[in-house]
């Protein structure tokens, strides 16, 4: 069965295909009231919305969704969506309160958004694309894979199962207090990506410290030092046995843009502010103190052509202009300003 529109099954309500059920695109398959879909298997390119049970395998194409929620993204505390059967998704998978539970493997290899809800799924998941979750938003499950994990500022996530990753990014985000994300079972990061974005909300000076992850069963891998998008650099430490603990230890001294070398884009950063003024951080200020001025280039000269240095004080003196001058031939860049 396919076709272009909508249908509509709620009330007990069952359809039911020996075979297998297109969704195209800009269509949608609707349930409520513990509507029933039993299919063959289900192709999403465009919707399965609402609440009710689907007995079918599924495939989520790229432009598909599968949401726990109607016609517009409204948490929905009593919404609960069953799914029997396995899914792979290529395109979406949200939920937005309420419960989203599948009983089968999921395979994600694009996008699981979860915000504020229960989603469950005894029989694990595969992620080589992204998970993000928010709020109040309980997982249950194991997840394995080299994908990516989004915890949203001021959320309080629990994973109850284990998490494996091989290769794949950790990030973490602050607004007025930190994301975190607890596991109830054993975390094993061999080769993770540890990502921190404090660039919005709170403003963390150099000694601050964070909790930032923790697994009941224990953590494994090594946590480097990273450098995050407010241009601090943060130490990653195992607290214990079960705890990622976050300590800024300076800042990110001349790699203004954040590409993790020291170039002529940086040059260029410090070149456009200089002189400005504030409150860390200021894109051009390297050493961190609060101005844009010849101590920054300093720290630019000496990191050019690598990664960015750590730097917790100011360097001490303002260089002369014939200082200036040369620094700027030997970068090839034209610096016309004259420090005092």
């Amino acid at each position: 069965m396919g076709g272009v529109g909508e249908i509509f099954i709620s009330e007990n309500g069952l359809l039911q295909v020996s075979g297998e059920t297109t969704v195209a695109e800009t269509s949608f398959l609707d349930l409520d009231s513990d509507g029933i879909i039993n299919s063959g298997s289900v192709v999403l390119d465009g919707v399965l919305r609402g609440n009710g049970r689907v007995e079918s395998t599924i495939t989520v194409n790229a432009t598909g969704e599968i949401r726990n929620y109607g016609e517009t993204p409204v948490y929905a505390p009593e919404e609960a969506l069953l799914i029997t059967g396995e899914v792979t998704n290529d395109g979406t998978i949200e939920a937005l309160g309420g419960e989203m539970e599948f009983e089968s493997l999921v395979t994600n290899n694009s996008e699981v958004v979860a915000r504020d809800t229960v989603v469950r799924f005894p029989a694990g998941m595969t992620n080589t694309g992204t998970i993000s979750v928010g709020g109040d938003t309980t997982l249950h499950g194991d997840i394995t894979g080299s994908g990516s994990i989004f915890v949203l500022s001021d959320s309080e996530s629990l994973l109850v199962g284990d998490l494996t990753f091989t290769g794949g990014l950790l990030a973490m985000t602050v607004g007025t207090a930190a994301g975190t994300l607890d596991v109830a079972g054993a975390a094993d990061l061999t080769g993770t990506t540890i990502n921190l974005d404090y660039s919005a909300g709170i403003a963390s000076q150099t000694g601050d410290s964070y909790q930032i992850f923790q697994a009941d069963g224990g953590i494994t891998g090594a946590f480097p030092t990273i450098a995050a998008a407010d241009g601090r650099i943060w130490d990653i430490t195992l607290s214990g046995t079960d705890t990622l603990i976050a300590t800024a230890i300076g800042v990110a001294a001349a790699d203004f843009n954040g590409d993790g070398i020291v170039n002529d884009i940086d040059l260029n950063i410090w070149d456009s502010n200089y002189g400005m003024t504030g409150t860390p951080p200021i894109p051009g200020d390297a050493d961190g103190d609060g101005d844009v001025d010849g101590d920054d280039f300093l720290i630019i000269q000496g990191d050019f052509g690598g990664p960015p240095s750590i730097v917790v004080a100011a360097v001490a003196a303002v260089p002369e202009p014939s200082t200036l001058l040369l620094a700027s031939l030997i970068f090839g860049c034209c610096i016309t300003r004259r420090l005092n």
